[in-house]
């Protein structure tokens, strides 16, 4: 048995005297004029005391004899999670979070006129498009401002544990079965933080009027919205959000948002034959389930929330969850020829033919990924960069009568090619957001099945030299898998099966080792 625990203390001290030249370059930037003021200087001085504890046990059975060839294994952890990848920006959304350090071209479309042109060329370039190069904070107005998180100093961490048993079999076996979790907490993923997003209230105090167009004090009231300030251009969207003059309803880029968890438990079972003469084999089965608000911590992989004010909309299980997972490998080398159990004193010829063969099999068996299904936005000009999702009902979500077996490649729309219960879904009304979850464990994309089998025969020319001829077939019983399932529910193919894949290889190969 043992145990560790490891106590990490960082301290951001913004003393004067121990700024160096780099950090207080950040600084700079924080304020135009170079000064920060108490809650910008409270932010940058966390203190973040972060503890790796650790505990894991390793002991045998071995007390009473009838199950001395038992082990049972044990771990938990604490693991601090990295930063997040920052796309090789200079800074971790490109310029969003700093300021223009290079002239900037504003060419977004006019809120009020979105189907206008920019400008003529013929009139030249606009003043009013062109940012130069500087300070003012105010340059992310027109180029979707962002922002860090004021949680960013909080480090997410990873508690992880397991436990398994193994016991050993005849034949060099060891069969071992154990159960791993993991909760990860506090996970990065600004995408979540939709700073500037338009409220789910407003559809329905605003409707229609929601797009609807302001430019002065009267048409504001008018609207029955307040007129954000003097000079303001654009809808009453916009007009409601906490900073209207962010250009085209746009919301803010955030970075680091600590918004992010996951959850992974498992069920894990293996069969092991290491070093065998024959034989030898290594099979594994896994049930698990994949828990999370996120799909990747990778800056840009995963789209805002539906609801920014209820991210409990998010949870669901992962994209990739896959709960059954069959992956194995054999390779058994046939008794027969010189030097082995069967025809050990085979004449030289006699072993030319029959000694030397060998057969390799490795089987892949997985389920589908989880299925999600989108609608229109309820806004004509997006709604807050999210996407929104179809109304589902109760009941089964998979066609009653479904069998791929009778796919049609050739229709798209053929009745056999009906994976989704068309009946329960729906799509939002007008100014509605859908009631479906981001993604379904019931209903999934077809799964994995795949043999690849391989027969060798290995000729022996000299003591130090051999020869092998190999036939390898991927895909041995030609499988095929179908795809393509249409889940945007204004498509005129949803839930239709469009697309099949797979197809059987065969692999001549000869090699010669010397």
């Amino acid at each position: 048995m043992s145990m560790e625990i490891e106590r990490i203390l960082r301290d951001t001290d913004l003393q004067e005297e121990e700024r160096n030249v780099i950090f207080r370059g950040i600084v700079q930037l924080a304020k135009a004029d170079g000064e920060m003021d108490p809650r910008e200087r409270e932010y940058l001085r966390q203190v973040v005391a972060e503890f790796f504890p650790g505990a894991d046990f390793n002991g045998m059975l071995s007390a009473w004899r009838p199950i001395e060839k038992w082990t049972v294994r044990g771990a938990y952890g604490i693991l601090y999670d990295a930063d997040s990848f920052n796309g090789y920006n200079p800074t971790p959304l490109g310029k969003p979070t700093s300021t223009a350090w290079g002239g900037t071209y504003s060419l977004g479309s006019n809120p009020l006129q979105a189907w206008a042109g920019i400008f003529n060329w013929d009139n030249g370039i606009p003043s009013d498009v062109y940012s130069p190069a500087g300070l003012d904070p105010s340059w992310g107005n027109k180029n979707r401002p962002g922002m860090i998180d004021p949680g960013y100093g909080r480090t997410p961490y990873i508690q992880q544990w397991n436990v398994h048993i193994q016991r050993e079999l005849p034949r060099r076996l060891v069969f071992e079965a154990g159960y791993v979790g993991t909760k990860g907490t506090g996970l990065r993923v600004g995408e979540l933080a939709r700073i500037n997003q338009l409220p789910v209230r407003a559809l329905d105090e605003y409707g229609t009027r929601l797009g609807a167009a302001i430019s002065s004090a009267e048409q504001a009231r008018a609207a029955g919205v307040p007129y954000p300030y003097t000079g303001f251009s654009g809808t009453v969207s916009a007009a409601l959000r906490q900073y209207p003059q962010v250009f085209s309803n746009q919301t803010i880029n955030v970075y680091g948002s600590p918004l992010g968890f996951s959850t992974y438990n498992a069920l894990q079972v293996s069969l092991i034959r290491r070093f065998g003469r024959d034989l030898t084999l290594n099979a594994n089965y896994v049930w698990s389930k994949s828990l999370t608000n996120l799909k990747s911590s990778l800056i840009g992989d995963n789209s805002g929330p539906l609801d920014y004010y209820n991210l409990q909309l998010e949870k669901a299980v992962v994209n990739y969850d896959t709960p059954h997972e069959v992956k194995a490998y054999a390779n058994y080398a046939f008794p027969v020829g010189r030097g082995r159990r069967i025809l050990s004193g085979a004449p030289r010829a006699v072993d030319a033919v029959l000694g030397g063969w060998s057969f390799a099999a490795i089987v892949n068996y997985s389920s589908g990924a989880p299925l999600g299904f989108s609608a229109p936005s309820p806004l004509s000009n997006g709604w807050n960069g999210a996407v929104n999702r179809a109304n589902v009902a109760a009941g089964p979500l998979g066609a009653p009568g479904f069998d791929k077996k009778n796919f049609e490649l050739s229709s798209a729309q053929s009745p056999n090619n009906t994976y989704l219960n068309k009946a329960l879904f729906s799509t939002p009304a007008p100014l509605r957001l859908g009631t479906s979850a981001p993604r379904y464990a019931q209903i999934r994309d077809f799964g994995t099945a795949n043999e690849d089998l391989t027969l060798h025969k290995v000729f022996r020319v000299t003591e130090g030299a051999s020869l092998q001829l190999r036939c390898e077939l991927l895909n041995a019983f030609n499988r095929h898998t179908l795809g393509g399932i249409s889940t945007s529910i204004n498509s005129v193919n949803f839930g239709q099966v469009t697309t099949v894949s797979g197809n059987r290889q065969i692999q001549l190969g000869v090699r010669f080792e010397f």
